[in-house]
């Protein structure tokens, strides 16, 4: 109930809505935390313990031991813990705005208590592990279906930086084909569809990319439950069709591995679609390429939504448009 009601106040907040997309992971969040009162720190106490009546070092216990981090971070529990706290922070501080509590436990938490917040700056991968993975997508693919719809993923990353969620709501009418004289049809771009201003774009295809998608075309029907089944990267196992953001870290994460051990070079900071998206901008950025249009690419607003990545661009480069003397 406290959830359903903050997220019908969140999803009305002018200044930062949280969106229907947001609300599965709230939800998720939300289980996880009932899940641990239910059984009282894994079953130390027998008896449920009511949302409204939690301590300081029930919260406490919660971020040591119910969260449960992607194990392929370099250390996905310190994340994990800072968004499951904030996360609590902000239902519980809507509870006491409408005097449902006393007090806010999770915001009175100690200083040292309180995870730190990650790092507001964008992490990128290496030259080097960039120049193994992109040689590695060279490279013959394994002949299992699922293999092939892995590399098309990867490459689809590494070439076009769409967002994670992006990637994962393509659907097979998102590709776009062109009709040449003899009548034949071929891929050349995909349209992306989403929700915020500048999602809306089409990407064109470069002839590997075209070559990667089409050859996971040819063996979808293998993977997909029904032809109704309309997700371009489907999934064989998940309930929905689209693969999940797990499915999508693990499919990247395992591909870097294999560039990093093919290669020797060291992994990156942190693993997953992410870090792509994020040193694909970046290069198309030290690359001469122009913000306002790195950004049309990315499925920015603006420019300023590059800013985040300022120390790895090349220090002439000007991401808010400021003149500078």
């Amino acid at each position: 109930m406290l959830l359903e009601l903050w997220l019908d106040h969140s999803s009305e907040d002018e200044r930062a809505p949280i969106g229907i997309r947001g609300e599965p992971a709230y939800r998720y969040f939300w289980r996880t935390w009932m899940r641990f009162l239910e059984t009282r720190r894994n079953g130390a106490f027998s008896q449920a313990l009511p949302w409204h009546e939690v301590t300081q070092g029930d919260v406490l216990a919660f971020l040591a031991n119910g969260p449960r981090g992607r194990q392929i971070d370099t250390d996905p529990k310190a994340i994990t813990k800072r968004r499951y706290w904030r996360l609590l922070e902000r239902i519980y501080a809507f509870a006491l705005e409408n005097r449902w509590i006393d007090q806010n436990v999770v915001s009175q938490l100690a200083y040292r208590d309180v995870p730190p917040p990650e790092d507001p700056r964008g992490l990128i991968m290496s030259p080097g592990i960039w120049r193994a993975a992109t040689d590695l997508l060279g490279h013959n693919v394994d002949e299992r279906p699922l293999a092939i719809r892995n590399h098309a993923i990867c490459r689809t990353l590494f070439e076009l930086a769409l967002m994670p969620m992006e990637l994962r709501e393509l659907t097979l009418e998102s590709l776009v084909r062109r009709q040449p004289s003899d009548g034949s049809q071929s891929l050349y771009a995909v349209q992306v569809d989403g929700p915020g201003v500048g999602q809306l774009r089409k990407m064109t295809l470069s002839n590997e990319l075209r070559h990667d998608i089409q050859a996971w075309l040819d063996v979808r029907h293998l993977v997909a439950k029904s032809s109704e089944q309309r997700a371009l990267f489907c999934a064989r196992t998940n309930k929905t069709e689209l693969i999940t953001a797990t499915q999508l870290i693990n499919i990247v994460t395992e591909f870097l591995k294999r560039a990093s051990e093919v290669s020797g070079y060291p992994l990156p900071a942190r693993l997953g679609p992410q870090i792509v998206r994020n040193t694909r901008l970046v290069m198309w950025l030290n690359e001469g390429v122009p913000p306002s249009q790195v950004a049309v690419w990315a499925g920015l607003k603006d420019a300023r939504g590059l800013y985040h990545l300022r120390q790895h661009i090349n220090p002439s480069i000007n991401l808010l448009g400021i003149v500078r003397e």
